[in-house]
Parts: C-alpha cells; structure tokens; sequence
C-alpha cells in the first residue's frame, strides 16, 4: 500500500517574488459596494484541514452555476475536483508537494 502525502500551499516560483500586480494590471479595479448570490441554497463545507481549498471552491462555484442555470442544487466533490486538477493541470510527478493551482 502506497503512503499518499498532500502538502498545502501553491509552489512558489522563481518570478513571485519579483512581479507585483499593481505592475501588471491596465487599470485600477473598481469593486462594487455590495454582491448578493440571491436565495440559492447552499451550505458552507469543512474541508476539515485537508489541502483540498481549490477543489472546495470550484465544487462551490459550480453548484451556484448549476442552479443558476436549471434551479436546482447538485453536490459536486471538492475532493474530486482538487485531484482531478492535481492529475490533469498541474504536470507535476505525484510525489511532488502543493499544487500550481
């Protein structure tokens, strides 16, 4: 049986620390006062200290779409979504620690 080690945290590269966003951006970003996602019905997930925040978040956005679209609430895996981000985005060797994500 194969030990599975998952590190939190993004691999940082060589240029994070020499490009700031302020530089890179074309304009000033103006942010409403307020947002509203209206009445849809979801709940908020424990990730219970697991690396998994990515998957958490996609599995999140694409629940609001999926009842934006067609009404009705569908419980996607953030567990799931991590991994195949992991496997298929990432290109890195299994044993290697993080996510680019």
């Amino acid at each position: 049986m194969h030990n599975l080690h998952i590190y939190p945290g993004a691999l940082k590269s060589e240029e994070d620390g020499e490009l700031l966003y302020r530089c890179l951006r074309s304009h000033q970003p103006i942010l409403p006062q307020a947002a509203d996602l209206g009445e849809i019905p979801l709940i908020i997930r424990h990730q219970h200290k697991l690396p998994v925040c990515t998957g958490e978040a996609g599995a999140y956005l694409r629940a609001v779409l999926q009842y934006q679209k067609y009404g009705q609430i569908l419980d996607f895996s953030g567990m799931f979504i991590y991994k195949m981000n992991r496997l298929y985005y990432d290109g890195l060797k299994p044993q290697t620690r993080g996510s680019t994500l």
